[in-house]
């Protein structure tokens, strides 16, 4: 949707904020979200470039072929 990320560093959603995609605080951390939502919201540049990186990146990874044949390749290397 050409939006930044937005996450709390739990899981595998650190992983996901890379190479400025967005940003992310402590789980938990309330002051932590709104100053991130803060941010975004008063640099537009920075949500717009954000949000760019982060669209360019789900297209190029994400798209279906492309997912199943990284998924694909990695249980044929397991399965050797």
């Amino acid at each position: 949707l050409g939006r930044p990320l937005l996450v709390t560093r739990t899981g595998g959603l650190p992983e996901l904020v890379r190479n400025g995609e967005g940003l992310d605080c402590a789980p938990g951390d309330a002051d932590g979200m709104a100053e991130a939502i803060g941010r975004l919201v008063d640099d537009e540049g920075l949500c717009a470039a954000a949000g760019a990186r982060a669209r360019a990146r789900a297209e190029a990874e994400f798209v279906p072929d492309h997912h199943l044949e990284r998924l694909d390749a990695a249980y044929r290397k397991v399965v050797r």
